[in-house]
């Protein structure tokens, strides 16, 4: 965070502990200023300093007598859960994030505020498709593509080309999800396609980080299609995506887009050390997963750090049936129980039991 949005929001709690002092008129010009720090939280990145700001900003907004601004706030902090969903993990994140974005629709009807509605609507959707992971997937997934179809309404590549592309990658990620349910190649295809409009508008030279992110996507698509057809191909088009994205989102700019898209490098490396090279695509698979973990720590990102140490366990484990069995069979040990710092059975209890029985069968190798 900024080190003057730290002095800003220290000094509105510090002087400004309840509005009851002030003229009706200087009361909304405070809750005015507090909304356009916690807008600022959010573009920096500070999710739950911008969610507490909006929250105290929320206190002295009436519903009825100011819909508009009462929607602008709900709207931003179903944005704030939702990313702490994604950082963090946990359902309450996700459930308040879809909570707070059902109070804002209500007030932003498609044809008085068609900007505000599709803006909704998107994030109604990326937040649905995060309950997806825990609720029934299924009907969630479809709910969030009925949602960014809605969007598609407003967001049209000719009068919002940026937002429109942005949908698309929505809709991709949607469709690769699905494939996991039902229709596998033919989603992952409609997946491909998506990008392929997205593509259209995120010009590397002009959207950089609009190209990087599709290429992500893209990446994953791949990756997820090699499991169904032509394997090595579709995971080496899954490199290729990947490290293209890889040109924009650099360590020192982009440290939390750098790390994810390093372990799906890592990821993709420990797949393809399944048909091919297997040594060589394994110590590409430790570097990559490394170099995700220079940039993700259990106190920035918990849930990627340990999906990144389980991935490193996994490629340990499977280098010890190749050479230095005990050391390696002690390195993946290691990285399975950094992984359970954070996969508890209690918060995680899927991906603890995973992890669990990953961690006794590389066990089982030193017997």
């Amino acid at each position: 965070m900024k080190n003057w949005l730290v002095i800003t929001l220290f000094l509105v709690f510090l002087f400004l502990p309840s509005f009851n002092s002030f003229s009706e008129s200087e009361s909304k010009e405070l809750v005015k200023e507090l909304v356009d720090l916690a807008d600022k939280l959010l573009d920096e990145k500070a999710y739950k300093d911008a969610l507490d700001t909006y929250t105290d900003a929320l206190n002295d907004v009436s519903e009825i007598k100011e819909p508009q601004l009462y929607a602008h706030i709900k709207l931003h902090q179903g944005m704030c859960y939702r990313m702490l969903a994604e950082r963090e993990g946990g359902d309450v994140n996700i459930k308040e994030a879809v909570r707070s974005l059902s109070e804002a629709l209500k007030y932003y009807d498609s044809k008085k505020y068609p900007y505000e509605y599709a803006r909704t609507k998107v994030e109604m959707g990326r937040a649905l498709h995060a309950v997806s992971e825990s609720g029934d997937k299924e009907i969630s997934l479809k709910e969030a593509l009925k949602a960014f179809d809605e969007t598609l309404k407003v967001f049209t590549i000719d009068k919002y080309p940026v937002e429109y592309a942005q949908t698309q990658i929505d809709i991709g990620d949607g469709y690769v999800d699905l494939s996991y349910i039902r229709d596998a190649e033919k989603n992952l295809l409609v997946a491909l396609t998506s990008y392929d409009e997205a593509m259209k508008i995120f010009i590397i030279d002009k959207y950089p980080m609009g190209y990087a992110k599709t290429q992500n996507s893209i990446g994953i698509a791949y990756w997820t299609l090699s499991k169904y057809k032509q394997q090595s191909k579709n995971l080496n088009s899954a490199l290729s995506a990947y490290n293209d994205a890889l040109r924009i989102f650099t360590k020192d700019k982009h440290p939390y887009e750098y790390a994810v898209t390093e372990y799906n490098l890592g990821n993709t490396y420990l797949y393809l050390s399944k048909i091919v090279d297997t040594e060589g695509n394994l110590g590409r698979a430790i570097n990559a997963f490394n170099e995700a973990l220079s940039a993700r720590t259990i106190a920035n990102d918990p849930v990627g750090y340990a999906m990144t140490q389980y991935g490193l366990g996994l490629v340990y484990s499977a280098l010890a049936d190749i050479r230095d069995r005990e050391n390696n069979v002690n390195k993946a040990i290691s990285s399975f129980e950094e992984a359970l710092k954070v996969y508890t059975a209690t918060d995680f209890p899927k991906h603890y039991n995973m992890v669990i029985s990953s961690l006794e069968n590389v066990k089982e190798k030193l017997k």
